[in-house]
């Protein structure tokens, strides 16, 4: 499946990609981030579905709280306030390419722990930036 089609993927580059700005990068911060994808993606589906379990139906209405969802669209004008602030809002072709490398090694097994290996992200710190990630906004 194509990354900007994978809803998951779309919200933990939303979390975790804008951490490529130099600071060192710990496999926390990316099982975090990956975390926080798959939860605010669980809840969104089931504010999207109702779901029959035998005499059981969930309300998509009590899925989501209104002061979740503020808080949510808060944290979202945040980032993009930052990484606007920052300039990472104008893709290049450059990065466009880099953005597209980046998808496929993560999603190649063979080349995903090489990519989020501690002397990757390491390096990551040590080179101080690396932000194809604008072309996801």
């Amino acid at each position: 499946m194509n990354a900007l089609q994978d809803h998951v993927k779309k919200l933990f580059w939303a979390f975790w990609g804008p951490r490529f700005s130099g600071e060192p990068l710990l496999a926390s911060d990316f099982e975090e981030s990956r975390f926080i994808a798959s939860r605010i993606h669980e809840q969104r589906m089931q504010g999207l579905y109702v779901d029959v379990e035998g005499d059981v139906v969930s309300s998509p209405a009590e899925a989501i709280s209104p002061a979740y969802a503020a808080t949510l669209i808060r944290m979202a004008e945040s980032r993009l306030a930052l990484e606007s602030s920052r300039g990472h809002g104008v893709s290049t072709e450059e990065s466009r390419r880099d953005t597209q490398w980046l998808f496929e090694a993560t999603d190649d097994p063979l080349r995903h722990p090489f990519v989020f290996s501690k002397g990757s992200l390491d390096k990551l710190a040590e080179l101080g930036s690396a932000t194809p990630m604008s072309v996801i906004v």
